[in-house]
């Protein structure tokens, strides 16, 4: 039995094992941002400049995890 079922399923996982990855990065470094514009409001007296970075980094980092777990383990 062939253990590959489409022949593009090699390099569409080797490109999946890129893209997860720095998105999964990307995410984090996002929300980062985000969190660290919400606790800095506490110290002054406006709102968090930055904190719709977080609510884009959420998903983005979702999406990263996601594919890096469909690269990795099937």
């Amino acid at each position: 039995m062939p253990r590959d079922v489409d022949p593009r399923h090699g390099t569409l996982r080797r490109v999946l094992r890129v893209v997860g990855p720095v998105l999964l990065v990307a995410g984090v470094v996002l929300v980062g941002i985000g969190f660290a514009s919400f606790f800095r409001a506490f110290g002054s007296d406006g709102p968090p400049e930055h904190f719709w970075v977080a609510v884009v980094g959420m998903p983005v980092f979702a999406l990263g995890m996601f594919l890096t777990k469909f690269a990795f383990v099937g």
